[in-house]
C-alpha cells in the first residue's frame, strides 16, 4: 500500500508481521493503512504492506453480510501495477480495491515476504470488487 502515500505523505513505515493496522480515509479520496493506534492522529504515517504480504481482514457485521466475508477473513495483498491500485485477494479469488473498502476496518499482518517474493501469481487473479 503505498501508491499514494508514498508519493504525498510523509515518509511511511513498512509493515511487520505482527502490526494491527486500520484503515483510514485521507484526503477524503484514499484510504491509507496506519497503525491502529495512529488511527485518530492528526497526521498518521502510513503503513505500506509488500505485495504478497499475508493479513487477516477483521470485518465488521455489515461488511460481512454485504461482500459474504468471514469475521476474520485471509487476504493476500497486492498492487496492480497496471491500474496503480492496492488489492486484497481473499482464498476464494475475490478482490478488493483498499479504496473501496469501509474505514476504520481493521487487519492483522501475519507475513510480508522478502522483496523477491512480493508478487502474486497471475492465476490467482480473478474478480475484482
Amino acid at each position: 500500500m503505498c501508491w499514494y502515500s508514498s508519493k504525498c505523505a510523509a515518509p511511511p513505515r513498512e509493515a511487520e508481521p505482527g502490526d494491527r493496522l486500520a484503515l483510514r480515509e485521507m484526503h477524503g479520496l484514499w484510504n491509507w493503512l496506519v497503525s491502529e493506534a495512529d488511527f485518530r492522529a492528526k497526521k498518521p504515517v502510513p503503513v505500506c504492506l509488500s505485495g504478497g504480504s499475508h493479513v487477516i481482514l477483521r470485518s465488521t457485521a455489515k461488511m460481512q453480510k454485504k461482500w459474504n466475508l468471514a469475521p476474520d477473513e485471509k487476504a493476500i495483498f497486492r498492487m496492480d501495477r497496471k491500474t496503480h491500485r492496492d488489492l486484497f485477494m481473499i482464498e476464494d479469488g475475490r478482490e478488493f480495491d483498499l479504496n473501496r473498502l469501509p474505514a476504520g476496518l481493521l487487519l492483522d499482518v501475519m507475513s510480508v515476504p522478502a522483496a523477491a517474493e512480493s508478487s502474486v501469481p497471475a492465476d490467482l487473479l480473478v474478480s475484482t470488487i
